[in-house]
């Protein structure tokens, strides 16, 4: 009796949990309001991994690396946050983190790069995820 019991009271709490969770993802309401003014005109804009989207690369334009940059021995990661299109172009993106000198010609780059638009139940849906590019100066 008491294994039954507690086998009902896992499966409510599962299904409220499921309940919550679906209700959170699908309605445009309760996204953050920085994220519905970063993909604007979207209404459903899942967090993709960043190794999951870069799989799905079909063009990557590298930056160009600026000559202040060089001459600074700037090195180091810039991370940028984008938002991708059902299209699969860039539609927005903001660095998080990275130097300063740097950010630009990264910011140009990646707002070139192109995806296979993701898809959700065989649908396209825009989506969010993060970019880090690298550059470790080696120059003498």
């Amino acid at each position: 009796m008491a294994k039954v019991t507690w086998v009902r009271i896992s499966l409510t709490v599962l299904a409220c949990w499921a309940w919550v969770a679906q209700g959170q993802a699908l309605n445009p309401s309760r996204l953050p309001p920085d994220e519905a003014k970063f993909c604007p005109g979207e209404e459903f804009h899942p967090r993709v991994s960043s190794g999951t989207m870069a799989g799905q690369l079909i063009s990557r334009p590298d930056p160009i690396f600026p000559p202040e940059a060089a001459k600074a021995h700037v090195s180091g990661s810039v991370v940028l946050r984008i938002c991708i299109g059902t299209d699969g172009h860039v539609k927005n993106l903001m660095p998080i983190s990275g130097p300063e000198m740097l950010r630009k010609s990264y910011i140009d780059a990646v707002s070139r790069w192109v995806y296979r638009p993701y898809m959700l139940n065989g649908v396209p849906v825009p989506v969010m995820t993060t970019v880090t590019l690298n550059f470790e100066f080696g120059g003498g």
